[in-house]
């Protein structure tokens, strides 16, 4: 009788999810759902995170993962990344990184973007070096740089670059200037603190999509 009610509770709760949800975000053609469950802390979807039971429902732009047990709650919403690969998405207004493993949100990072909304291109790219020498890389640049194929029609701050495409004028880079993470600051690269970096640096390969909105 305890299991049946348990059903229940859960059939209902998905119910309120959904119905909730859809007032939020609007109906979804492509929304699915999916049983998330004893995912330790440390494992996709959300590296750091534990999760006894829940569900995640994935809308048209943005995953909305909720937990049932031990309590109900909303404990992320993440942007869809439409694919089951590993992938980067850069959500400029917000100022954070998406790291995706094999389709499934691994971690999120603090970044600093173009002073100006022009300066940091939109549009979708792969990286296209990965340098990793300190002494190859301008202080300012921090200690790590995986460069951005950025082709000439996405790079608003001037035409026929041919650094653009090639990956060495626009990228995501350490800083010498930690206190910028989190704001508007940059010329068009994307900053993450050293430590933070580091850590992705070894997560991605070259030819990673990555997706800056």
């Amino acid at each position: 009788m305890d299991k049946m009610k348990r059903k229940v509770f859960y059939a209902f709760t998905i119910i309120f999810i959904i119905t909730g949800i859809f007032i939020v975000y609007g109906w979804s053609k492509d929304m699915s759902l999916d049983r998330v469950s004893k995912k330790p802390a440390g494992t996709a979807p959300l590296a750091g995170m534990s999760i006894k039971e829940g569900v995640k429902l994935a809308l048209d732009d943005d995953v909305v993962l909720i937990g049932l047990t031990p309590e109900f709650k909303v404990l992320s919403v993440y942007p869809n990344p439409r694919t089951s690969r590993d992938k980067i998405i850069i959500n400029k207004s917000e100022n954070r990184l998406y790291l995706y493993k094999s389709g499934e949100l691994y971690a999120t990072y603090p970044v600093a973007t173009g002073k100006k909304p022009q300066y940091t291109p939109e549009g979708k790219f792969k990286i296209a070096n990965k340098i990793e020498n300190d002494r190859e890389l301008n202080p300012q640049l921090g200690v790590r740089w995986m460069g951005l194929s950025v082709p000439w029609k996405n790079d608003m701050r001037a035409h026929n670059d041919e650094r653009a495409p090639a990956g060495h004028k626009y990228g995501i880079h350490g800083t010498n200037e930690p206190d910028s993470i989190g704001k508007h600051v940059s010329g068009g690269c994307i900053r993450m603190s050293n430590k933070q970096v580091l850590e992705i640096f070894g997560l991605v390969e070259e030819g990673t999509p990555v997706e800056i909105r």
